[in-house]
């Protein structure tokens, strides 16, 4: 029962994400280096577990927020596209 209590949540948690997204790297950057509690639900302070992980994963977060944002994604990707269909297939 707790289990899938626990898995309906981070489903909803995923669905949720997809839908959000972010619209620049400055607000990447921020959500980065911002620690945010675990409970998301209830708006509480960090505890002492969330910082240590916060501190544990900062670096492959900050590398993550280099990733284009999901408003970017189409246009980028629709550029890149175009540059390959320039270069000669031979």
């Amino acid at each position: 029962m707790r289990l899938t209590n626990t898995v309906d949540k981070l489903v909803q948690r995923a669905n949720a994400s997809l839908l959000i997204g972010t619209s620049s790297w400055k607000e990447q950057f921020i959500e980065a280096v911002t620690v945010s509690s675990s409970d998301e639900e209830e708006e509480k302070e960090p505890s002492k577990m969330d910082y240590f992980l916060h501190i544990i994963t900062l670096f492959w977060k900050i590398i993550f927020a280099f990733v284009p944002p999901t408003e970017l994604t189409d246009e980028v990707q629709f550029k890149n596209s175009l540059s390959k269909l320039q270069k000669p297939l031979y």
